[in-house]
């Protein structure tokens, strides 16, 4: 054979050394599962090009045996040429030189880059192959089969998964809303109850011997829970549970017993409790099944209700609220209360506030500032006996500097009043007509509402002596005024008046008041 010829075929069998060695690394680099993922999840590009190389390497080993047989063969072949037109020291020079170089370090980088891509071209050339060589690679493939058992697949723990997420994060444009989510889903079933739970002394909590005045009302109220633990003796020992829906029909003037409470309004199934050891995605499932939203946190099993049925589902359990009148077996040792509003927090990783929550953060206890038109719902319910001064206080007699003085300031600042409109006679009779009233300090820290916003008035109010504290439009802007302040003026004038704002006693005072039909009959 002429030395151009053998030049020519040496070339040609370098370019396949380099294919064998080449594809070597690129297809067996590429497991079954990433070839998986990118026929599932890949671009349609990509998917096809994992499609072709697929049934390929599913047969690993002899896929293997076939790219090495083949390199072998080439390599051999190279140097027995490469002897022939150059002398035999040289010859095994070059041709080392040549095979590495030409034929595993270059090739060998381009496909660890594109094995995908040229992988996937390079079938008709592999397939062919692999059945030429058969006799030969299938025994070896089989003996590796047997020797070395199947290909291990690539398997990950939910750290090592983490972590991938981390590196990867970056690179496929993963948001940080995703990155979190991702994360708190694989951390999940890791984290224990106690973790997420609110401690009881944070707690809002009902004694079992309150009864159910205003106040208590109003606290229920103001805390924003739909559910609210009552214990007895002890906060560790729960032994009911309240729906502030139950309250409804509640009158505070009743001052109804809690205990008579929970026995008219009595749930199976209404306590549930938890070990403080429970993972929570059992915890979750638990909350699921049982439909209730609150669950009790103990330490104890033995603190279990006995109706929990001895906690078989992964130390939950939950017992049956009992009516006043029996002896009650609550739960016992409780270190605190977890809702499924937590859970969904930890699942998420964020915090879920809805227009009547007063902590904002559960991890920090972070207080949110309360809508102040919220509690005008309560303080409307308390003006029947707080706001009418002529029933909620006796009239206090006034004195002949009062009168005098209450006669120049109306007829000099209240333009109603003023002589060309108002006579000075009949201003004074009013005067000695409307009433005074004094507010003490123990009556302000109850609680005292002169007006409501949105509650009819039918007489104005001047402030003698004190604080009052206005809140004032949508905003619900604060401010105090001081004595001899006039409010609600139009209340006279107007048949049926509104006020646009809530005025509360803030510190002992004494209020003079104007009642229309006194005017009216004057």
């Amino acid at each position: 054979m002429p030395d151009v010829g053998l030049i020519l075929a040496s070339v040609a069998l370098v370019g396949l050394s380099a294919c064998f060695s080449g594809l070597t690394l690129g297809l067996l680099s590429l497991s079954l599962e990433s070839l998986e993922l990118i026929v599932s999840g890949g671009s349609a590009r990509e998917a096809a090009w994992a499609r072709k190389i697929y049934p390929m390497r599913r047969h690993g080993n002899l896929l293997l045996c076939t790219l090495l047989l083949g390199n072998t063969l080439v390599n051999v072949l190279i140097s027995i040429f490469s002897a022939q037109f150059l002398s035999p020291g040289l010859g095994a020079i070059m041709a080392s030189l040549v095979i590495v170089v030409f034929g595993e370090i270059i090739p060998q980088s381009v496909c660890s880059r594109h094995g995908l891509r040229i992988g996937a071209a390079s079938r008709p050339l592999v397939v062919p192959l692999m059945f030429a060589f058969l006799p030969v690679t299938w025994p070896i493939a089989r003996l590796l089969d047997f020797a070395l058992g199947s290909e291990m697949r690539t398997m990950y723990n939910k750290r090592q998964l983490d972590r991938l997420l981390d590196i990867n994060a970056a690179a496929v444009d993963i948001s940080t809303d995703d990155r979190k989510l991702l994360s708190s889903a694989l951390a999940f079933s890791e984290k224990r109850v106690d973790s997420i739970m609110t401690p009881l002394h944070d707690a809002f909590m009902l004694q079992l011997s309150d009864k159910l005045t205003f106040d208590v009302m109003r606290a229920v109220y103001e805390s924003g829970f739909t559910r609210v633990p009552v214990y007895h003796v002890r906060r560790s020992t729960v032994v009911g549970l309240v729906f502030t829906k139950d309250l409804i029909l509640v009158d505070p003037h009743d001052q109804i017993p809690v205990a008579a409470l929970l026995a008219l309004c009595a749930r199976p199934q209404q306590l549930h409790a938890s070990l403080a050891s429970t993972r929570l995605d059992k915890m979750l499932q638990q909350v699921q099944l049982s439909r209730a939203h609150m669950w009790l946190v103990t330490r104890s099993a033995a603190a279990l209700p006995a109706a929990a049925g001895g906690g078989a589902n992964g130390g939950c359990g939950g017992g049956a609220l009992m009516p006043a009148a029996q002896p009650r077996r609550g739960v016992e040792q409780v270190a605190g209360i977890v809702t499924m509003e937590d859970i969904l927090e930890e699942l998420i990783q964020d915090e879920i506030v809805d227009e009547s929550d007063v902590v904002a953060d559960s991890g920090n206890k972070a207080l949110q500032q309360r809508t102040p038109q919220r509690i005008e719902f309560f303080e409307m319910l308390q003006r029947r006996d707080g706001l009418a001064l002529g029933r909620a206080l006796g009239p206090a007699a006034k004195t002949a500097d009062e009168v005098r003085a209450l006669v120049s300031y109306l007829s000099t600042n209240v333009s109603l009043f003023r002589p060309a409109a108002f006579s000075g006679a009949a201003l004074r009779r009013l005067v000695q007509r409307c009433p005074i009233y004094t507010v003490s300090a123990q009556q302000v820290a109850h609680g005292h509402y002169i007006y409501v916003r949105g509650v009819p008035a039918s007489c104005c109010c001047l402030l003698l002596h004190g604080r009052v504290q206005v809140c004032a439009g949508n905003e619900g802007l604060v401010s105090d005024i001081g004595p001899w302040t006039l409010l609600a003026a139009n209340a006279l004038t107007e048949e049926r008046h509104v006020p646009d704002f809530t005025a509360r006693v803030a510190a002992a005072a004494r209020i003079f008041t104007i009642p229309r039909a006194e005017l009216l009959a004057v």
